[in-house]
């Protein structure tokens, strides 16, 4: 059981500028129905979160981008126990941040496209399975032409 809402949107910001917003949201109560009358019948599956929530805003001028985005998720048991009262069974909840600049263009009639990026740009500490925690701040940057 769940749903998932979504809002997207584009608008002129002046002659040169095109502003983007997407926002996404997801709830998913995803249960465990395996055994009938077992102690944790009908909690959480592991390591689903309840909620997840993104944000994406970016801007674009002729062939340049700039992009940042923000993603939610609520807290998720990491096995069919849901008790909140006691760490043992929990991994909180974390948020992540990226920027990215993406040019996009053409060299000698060929599709081009550069990008920079920051991932995890505020470094949080986070596991998405326990035990294995997320790497911190990483970059990239990427070049790819079309023949």
């Amino acid at each position: 059981m769940g749903a998932d809402l979504g809002l997207k949107t584009e608008a002129k910001l002046g002659s040169l500028y095109k502003g983007l917003l997407a926002i996404n949201y997801s709830f998913q109560r995803a249960m465990n129905l395996t055994y009938p009358g077992d102690a944790t019948y009908q909690n959480q599956l592991p390591y689903t979160p309840l909620h997840l929530a993104n944000l994406n805003v970016g801007v674009n001028r002729q062939g340049w981008g700039l992009y940042y985005n923000q993603m939610f998720s609520s807290l998720r048991f990491y096995n069919n126990n849901n008790d909140t009262s006691d760490n043992d069974y929990y991994l909180p909840y974390y948020s992540l941040a990226d920027l990215s600049a993406v040019y996009k263009g053409k060299y000698k009639l060929l599709p081009i496209m550069i990008s920079a990026e920051i991932n995890n740009l505020y470094g949080a500490s986070y596991q998405v399975v326990r035990s294995y925690p997320m790497p911190g701040r990483s970059f990239r940057i990427s070049f790819q032409i079309t023949i």
